[in-house]
């Protein structure tokens, strides 16, 4: 009932707020005892305080914090991965990343490196390509980091989607010229033959101000920008 959650949530609090006085000195013993404890806030505590350690807070910790990946409480699988992300284990994170709810994404994604292997990059491609416009807008930001010409290739895709970012097309269009990549031109220019009018006029528009040609968004510029890229491709 109520009382009885209200009165447990309020004894997990105390036990919070001596771990978080004592966790300095006492260090990673302390906070691996605590992930033992059964509520799910004071074991998210004591996992962000071992990611605060960083690497040093050694391979306990890492196998500690693993099986809490699988948990079924979102906040605290959020802590763990942003914990295992701090002490430089990023594929244990990464091989759940991309099936996970979209709270875990939206929060995670922020927390990846800025440099990752190429299988690393993948995932963030895909995630790119999500439904959830937030999701997608994390990974784009995260990919132009990570991998500029990969994040120019798959704007326009993003560009082009029915969900998701198709609300912010103008802003994705202003940040591919901002770019300037080449890599990101050939699907641009596939964007010309888009089913959806308003794309195909956006995507003459965008690569229009890439290579410094004056197109419109109309129907006659997207016909102009096809027959300039038949020229150029």
């Amino acid at each position: 009932d109520i009382p009885t959650r209200a009165a447990s949530n309020q004894a997990a609090l105390a036990v919070l707020q001596e771990a978080v006085s004592q966790l300095a000195s006492t260090g990673v013993d302390r906070a691996l005892s605590l992930l033992k404890h059964p509520n799910w806030r004071v074991k998210s505590a004591a996992a962000e305080g071992l990611g605060g350690m960083g690497k040093d807070a050694g391979p306990a910790a890492i196998e500690a914090l693993l099986p809490l990946l699988k948990d079924r409480i979102v906040p605290l699988r959020i802590s763990a991965a942003k914990a295992l992300l701090q002490m430089g284990k990023v594929e244990p994170v990464l091989a759940v990343l991309e099936g996970e709810a979209t709270l875990f994404q939206i929060q995670v994604l922020p927390a990846l490196p800025e440099q990752m292997d190429a299988a690393g990059i993948q995932s963030v491609v895909r995630l790119a390509k999500s439904s959830d416009w937030q999701v997608q807008i994390l990974a784009f930001q995260r990919l132009m980091k990570l991998d500029r010409r990969a994040a120019a290739v798959c704007g326009p895709e993003l560009l082009g989607a029915e969900t998701g970012m198709k609300r912010f097309r103008g802003m994705l269009a202003h940040v591919l010229v901002s770019m300037k990549e080449p890599a990101g031109l050939p699907p641009l220019a596939a964007l010309l033959d888009h089913q959806d009018p308003e794309v195909r006029g956006l995507a003459a528009h965008t690569l229009g101000r890439i290579v410094s040609q004056k197109w419109a968004r109309e129907e006659k510029d997207v016909a102009s920008a096809k027959a300039w890229w038949a020229q150029h491709k």
